[in-house]
């Protein structure tokens, strides 16, 4: 029989290292390599998914800047830079009129960014 391999998005966001209230927000994150969403993602090759970026900003949001919602749409979005297991990476938060925008850095080099509207 064969044997699929999930990638959970909705595993717990990874360990916040420190905040910085900001404005704006800005949340340093341990990307150890036990985190569920690399399970998977790829088997020889671990890199963090987009899906889990996303849902980790909506999250994360939703636990300091109280932007719980559901999501009705995403905009700019944009993914410029593999993110593996190891080390830290800095995730922005910033709420919007319609809901939050992030944006994940590792040094000075953007990762991934965009924006998430929240449905009324």
């Amino acid at each position: 029989a064969r044997r699929e391999r999930r990638v959970t998005a909705r595993a717990a966001p990874p360990p916040v290292v420190s905040v910085n209230a900001g404005p704006p927000l800005s949340l340093q994150l341990a990307l150890t390599p036990d985190l569920g969403c690399f399970r998977g993602h790829f088997p020889d090759c671990a890199i963090l998914p987009g899906v889990a970026q996303l849902d980790w900003a909506v999250r994360l949001g939703a636990r300091y800047l109280g932007t719980s919602c559901d999501v009705a749409e995403i905009s700019a979005l944009k993914f410029s830079r593999v993110v593996r297991p190891g080390g830290c990476i800095t995730l922005i938060l910033e709420p919007t009129a319609q809901g939050l925008a992030f944006r994940y850095r590792s040094g000075e080099v953007d990762c991934s960014s965009g924006r998430i509207a929240c449905a009324r």
